[in-house]
């Protein structure tokens, strides 16, 4: 009965949020939940996209500035406490998901040592996940990354565009690294 309630007050915060982001000209798909309230650090002006059976865990922060986009397709799964921070884009395909207190980011700001880093532009590149992918817990995804269909991420794995990305490939460590191939574990699995 309790697991009852806390879906449907899942499903009531998530068809608010749906309200929300429509009076700000954004897209919402049916049965969107949200285990609690999303932080807005920018409000939106059209630029959020969510899919149909989307999921959002408590402390969501979504900064997506003016120029940032966010598109959430269908199943997706953003864990408790993860950021997602776009000022180019952010994209998450059909049954991508991210675990507790992960982080993803398209944009960095400046480094130029003459001037101060806070008033500098920043610099970035869209991040997408494909298809079937995943972010473990505490895992931090930077500019321009795109994490390959079937991919990895393991938890406090820190992936840039100077990691190797293959479909299906497992990822570990800081830099990160490829540990194993899913594909590997698919063809050691006894058959029944």
């Amino acid at each position: 009965m309790e697991t009852l309630a806390r879906n449907a007050l899942a499903l009531f915060r998530g068809s608010l949020f749906r309200l929300y982001l429509s009076m700000h000209g954004c897209k919402a798909g049916k049965k969107l939940r949200c285990l609690g309230w999303p932080v807005m650090r920018c409000v939106p002006k059209g630029n959020i996209q969510i899919g149909h059976h989307v999921s959002l865990g408590k402390g969501v922060v979504l900064e997506i500035t003016e120029t940032g986009k966010l598109q959430l397709d269908d199943h997706v799964l953003i864990g408790d406490y993860c950021t997602l921070s776009s000022a180019h884009s952010i994209t998450m395909h059909r049954w991508s998901g991210i675990a507790e207190r992960a982080s993803i980011r398209d944009n960095f700001h400046g480094m130029d040592a003459n001037e101060l880093y806070r008033l500098q532009a920043s610099s970035g590149a869209p991040v997408v996940l494909e298809e079937d992918t995943g972010v473990g817990a505490g895992a931090v995804l930077l500019q321009g990354v795109r994490l390959p269909k079937g991919a990895f991420v393991g938890a406090n794995a820190v992936i840039t565009t100077h990691t190797p990305l293959e479909p299906y490939g497992i990822y570990a460590g800081n830099p990160a690294k490829m540990v194993k191939s899913r594909m590997e574990m698919q063809a050691k699995r006894p058959m029944v």
